[in-house]
């Protein structure tokens, strides 16, 4: 998924993009020690069953999502991937 942090920037690999795209993300970026999923497709979900189902330090708001930015970069990965699965998930079939 997310490659890499080098230098400041936050590098996001081919597949977390295309993961991505599916669920309508637009961007993803960090700001603040955050990692920032930007989609207007948000709007169209269960938002706070969005937020159930990641870190209780995740933001969810209806156009984007905003994760802890980890220091170990294992654990940013991998809720990166979980979360742009789930929204995915949840643009696509609203009801699942």
């Amino acid at each position: 998924m997310a490659t890499s942090r080098a230098g400041g920037e936050f590098v996001v690999s081919t597949q977390a993009q295309t993961v991505g795209a599916g669920g309508g993300v637009k961007a993803i970026i960090t700001e603040n020690g955050y990692i920032i999923i930007r989609a207007d497709t948000l709007e169209h979900v269960d938002r706070p069953g969005l937020h159930r189902r990641l870190s209780p330090a995740t933001k969810v708001t209806p156009r984007q999502v905003s994760l802890p930015l980890h220091p170990n970069q294992e654990v940013w990965q991998t809720e990166l991937e979980k979360t742009l699965r789930l929204i995915g998930r949840m643009v696509n079939d609203p009801a699942g």
